[in-house]
């Protein structure tokens, strides 16, 4: 993530995971999964810091 303007016809390359531990592997693939989310969203035209189905209140009865 940058602030480096972009062109929306280059792929999104994501590096390899780094070599860790099997019970340390899912964290290292955390990142390059939100970016993964948040570029595809961005493509979809989806407002990632304004989400429309997301609210603060829950209603209960």
């Amino acid at each position: 993530v940058s602030d480096r303007p972009h062109d929306d016809a280059t792929p999104v390359v994501l590096p390899p995971a780094a070599v860790v531990a099997d019970w340390l592997s899912p964290v290292t693939a955390v990142v390059p999964g939100q970016l993964l989310a948040w570029r595809a969203a961005e493509l979809r035209g989806v407002d990632v810091d304004h989400p429309g189905d997301l609210s603060k209140v829950t209603l209960t009865r």
